[in-house]
């Protein structure tokens, strides 16, 4: 006997059962992720991503992002699921650049995307490091400092400190990369100086260090018109922040 026909309703159900299974499937687990990447998966996800709305595309969203939270702890799974030449690699980030572009998405979206990219830092090319289009619409969220965004200025600090933490061979070239975008080391210092949210000041001022200790020579007058010097030794000061930064890179 012939199969009944799915009503759209009843695929689009399906959709949201399936990416959730698997998005769950993802989390924390490197065999899991290891299986769902040596399918089609990823790059279905991308184009759910892509072409869906609602609970389909935010799931498919979370799985990427589980996907890539495993990638960054993990060298061989981010070698194995994430090289330069794979398709749905390519694919996968090019839909998570283009959610981190568009002004007008969703910030819960916007900060799964960008949590993504933050954690595949380390997959970025020397060509990629210099061409400024991932650390362009990172620091293009910066200047969103609206109660609604908050969660997407967090996320895009988080992420641009990835990008130049020791841990990334290429952290000098994007360092330079993202104080070449017009506009980030103000907003930094002002994140830094203001002590409401621990949650992004801190993080915006190990981001200044670290971008000071890398191209700082090269970039030198662009530290001073931030007075990016001026507050880094105020807070090396002040026992209270200190305390903080030694909590978090301890």
């Amino acid at each position: 006997p012939h199969l009944p026909t799915l009503t759209q309703e009843a695929r689009t159900e399906l959709k949201v059962q399936v990416t959730q299974a698997l998005w769950t499937l993802a989390m924390d687990n490197v065999e899991n992720c290891r299986r769902i990447a040596e399918t089609r998966a990823m790059l279905d996800f991308a184009k759910l991503v892509e072409i869906e709305r609602g609970e389909v595309q935010m799931n498919a969203l979370k799985a990427i992002t589980a996907l890539a939270e495993v990638a960054e702890q993990d060298v061989d799974f981010r070698k194995f699921a994430f090289k330069k030449t794979s398709a749905a690699s390519k694919t996968v980030m090019k839909e998570l650049l283009r959610l981190t572009s568009d002004v007008g998405i969703d910030t819960s979206l916007q900060v799964l995307s960008i949590r993504a990219i933050g954690c595949l830092a380390n997959v970025f090319s020397m060509k990629e490091a210099k061409d400024n289009k991932i650390h362009g619409a990172l620091v293009s969220k910066l200047c969103q400092s609206d109660k609604k965004h908050l969660p997407v200025v967090k996320e895009a600090v988080f992420a641009l400190l990835k990008f130049v933490e020791d841990d990334n061979f290429l952290r000098k070239e994007h360092s330079g990369a993202i104080l070449d975008e017009g506009g980030c080391l103000p907003y930094l210092v002002q994140f830094a100086v203001l002590d409401a949210d621990k949650n992004i000041q801190i993080p915006a001022i190990l981001l200044l260090t670290e971008l000071a200790l890398h191209v700082g020579r090269m970039k030198g007058t662009a530290f001073q018109e931030a007075a990016t010097l001026s507050v880094l030794k105020s807070v090396a000061h002040s026992s209270k922040l200190t305390d903080h930064i030694k909590g978090l890179i301890s």
